[in-house]
């Protein structure tokens, strides 16, 4: 949600994510969340080696994720994966 662009009008970009749906829930959202301790942390944090965007941005990117519930969805799948019925040798290797 950080508009930045070489080839469009940034006034543009931020007048239609000021009015999109979608941003204005996650913005919502985000502000229930204190992000002073982030920002406490990433001001003890050494500049070198730095990632080019906020810490806070990847951690709204992972929220997101878990929002949506793509976060742990490898995880979880081979939980619910039925094993295989005796003698069903189509899910067994391809050993004989």
């Amino acid at each position: 949600m950080i508009p930045a662009s070489d080839l469009f009008d940034q006034s543009v970009l931020t007048a239609l994510l000021d009015h999109d749906p979608l941003v204005a829930d996650y913005r919502a959202f985000f502000s229930l969340l204190d992000w002073s301790v982030v920002q406490r942390w990433e001001a003890q944090r050494s500049p070198l080696g730095r990632p080019a965007h906020p810490e806070s941005a990847y951690l709204k990117a992972f929220l997101i994720r878990i929002r949506e519930g793509h976060a742990l969805h490898h995880a979880t799948a081979s939980l619910f994966a039925a094993p295989p019925a005796a003698g069903d040798r189509t899910r067994l290797s391809s050993r004989a």
